[in-house]
């Protein structure tokens, strides 16, 4: 019986592998992106995102940093009536829009351009996925993502129109 050197072994059985059909693997967990998240909400130190030594939650009608983009303005106060809240991930209205609010907080769309807001975005919704599959418990601080309410509704509309662009690709 005639014997293969290993590497001759090993490159017929990498071409056999290259030939087989996309169709013929399959995944053995398929992942399904989850469409909600579940963030605790808390006031949070300003400007940083931090959470204080002694956090407390946000509630209804609360206008602190980390409840809200607009510190004190009781026109525009914490947006939910639950702690803590669950938000679609990629939503557009005021109390249901996480990415939106997430990636303009993380990083200002006034300073840099489009493509690095998209990558923000792909990040952002990565780490949002992770924490979902691990049943991370996650609140709103900069210890995960810094997940203001209304933070979207500060900005700009070119500035907006950017960050949907980002948040849809």
């Amino acid at each position: 019986m005639r014997k293969h050197p290993g590497w001759l072994v090993a490159i017929t059985l990498l071409l056999y592998l290259c030939l087989l059909s996309p169709a013929a693997v399959v995944r053995a967990n398929p992942f399904t992106p989850p469409s909600y998240i579940t963030v605790s909400m808390y006031e949070l130190v300003y400007p940083t995102g931090e959470l204080p030594s002694n956090p407390t939650l946000c509630s209804t009608g609360n206008t602190a940093f980390g409840c809200t983009a607009y510190i004190g303005n009781p026109s525009y106060p914490y947006p939910f009536t639950t702690n803590p809240v669950t938000v679609q991930i990629e939503g557009t209205a005021v109390n249901n829009r996480y990415l939106r609010d997430v990636v303009p907080q993380e990083m200002g769309p006034a300073a840099y351009h489009p493509t690095a807001i998209q990558a923000q975005a792909i990040a952002a919704r990565t780490f949002a996925y992770y924490h979902i599959r691990q049943g991370s418990s996650i609140n709103n601080s900069t210890q995960y993502q810094a997940f203001i309410p209304r933070k979207y509704d500060t900005l700009t509309a070119s500035q907006q129109a950017n960050i949907d662009v980002a948040v849809q690709n």
